[in-house]
């Protein structure tokens, strides 16, 4: 089991984009966290 250690905040408001995104980051060894409006997204910076 690989440990993620790069961490990346996704703000988007389609669906879609962040299902393709998690796909993607999470192959390149990404832990992503996801935001679907730019107010959510601030509040989930705190994450990082």
């Amino acid at each position: 089991m690989t440990t993620l250690s790069k961490k990346i905040l996704v703000v988007d408001d389609e669906e879609s984009i962040r299902k393709l995104m998690e796909i993607k980051l999470v192959k390149l060894g990404y832990g992503p966290k996801f935001a679907e409006n730019g107010k959510e997204g601030g509040k989930s910076s705190h994450l990082f």
